[in-house]
């Protein structure tokens, strides 16, 4: 359906130009940057499995939960309820708990 309508918009003006350039909207290269952080994400995590053991990576990997929540608290201005916080707090405990065994 959408390129069918690009499509059609191109095929109106495409004898008067030599070259039609198409400009994506802004959310598909927020979307593509998100796309390739993700996929870096994923090879530095195959990486480290590679390099250390699976016990001692995974719990940092899901690290990322807990910095999340607390960015979003610092930066975005996200108020958490106490459940909410216990919830993170067991997350960075169990962390804490295989990071340390």
């Amino acid at each position: 359906m959408f390129f069918s309508r690009i499509g059609e918009s191109i095929a109106d003006i495409e004898s008067a130009y030599d070259i039609v350039i198409i400009d994506c909207p802004p959310q598909l290269g927020f979307l593509t940057l998100s796309a390739l952080a993700t996929g870096a994400s994923w090879v530095c995590y195959f990486r480290a499995l590679q390099m250390g053991e699976a016990s001692k990576v995974a719990p940092v990997d899901k690290l990322s939960l807990v910095l999340v929540a607390v960015f979003a608290f610092a930066f975005l201005g996200e108020r958490p309820a106490p459940r909410e916080w216990l919830g993170i707090a067991m997350v960075a405990g169990g962390v804490l708990v295989l990071a340390f065994k």
